[in-house]
């Protein structure tokens, strides 16, 4: 260990705390925060409204103090552990299933698996047994014993299509296909919108939770 340089780095870091601390307004954009999660609730059309409603609010934000509420509420990492808002997951997940189902009505099942394949961590169900798949969802729920930070991030809550996956590839003891898989996927593709639609009402109570810190 380089002592000498990690010193260096240690006073350049509280450098910043302490312009960061005199300064507040300096770093917190609110400005920009509000026109981007504007920007992104209205690509969502009516789901996104109330979400637009809270971001055009929060415009005249300012302060350390309005910061605390949407660094907790608003950061959120997504089926694959990349940074993002806690709505993208369910988001992404609501289109692929959509597609999923255009696919399957469409008779083609290699582009229904593909898209399936693509919401949440569901890629892993090809190479993982249903029992260690199912283990391997469950670590990421919060409260269990091998949990890390990642926990405490909004984790996404994508279903589990290893069952699907494996009726549309033909795999060995697979359930054969029928009525029932456009019943399965009709489903999730509900499910998944009543979580877009929990974490979008989660994300506005954040900003609002702000614009009051703001004020008081």
């Amino acid at each position: 260990v380089d002592f000498a340089h990690l010193a260096r780095l240690c006073r350049f870091y509280l450098f910043l705390l302490l312009n960061a601390d005199a300064d507040p307004d300096g770093i917190l954009d609110h400005t920009a925060r509000a026109r981007e999660l504007a920007k992104l609730a209205s690509r969502l059309g009516e789901p996104g409204e109330a979400l637009a409603a809270a971001a055009a609010a929060h415009m005249a934000a300012s302060g350390r103090s309005a910061f605390t509420a949407i660094g907790r509420g608003l950061h959120a990492v997504d089926a694959h552990g990349a940074t993002t808002y806690p709505h993208t997951q369910a988001a992404r997940d609501e289109m692929r299933l959509e597609a999923a189902l255009a696919a399957l009505a469409a008779g083609d099942s290699r582009k229904t698996a593909r898209q399936l394949a693509r919401v949440g961590d569901n890629a892993l169900a090809r190479t993982l047994s249903q029992e260690a798949f199912r283990v391997q969802r469950e670590r990421r729920r919060p409260g269990h014993a091998g949990s890390s930070w990642g926990a405490h991030s909004h984790l996404p809550e994508s279903p589990n299509l290893w069952q699907e996956l494996a009726t549309l590839r033909g795999e060995t003891g697979a359930r054969p296909p029928g009525a029932w898989l456009e019943r399965s996927l009709r489903e999730h593709l509900d499910c998944s919108r009543a979580t877009l639609g929990g974490r979008l009402a989660e994300m506005q109570r954040s900003l609002s939770a702000s614009d009051r810190s703001a004020g008081s």
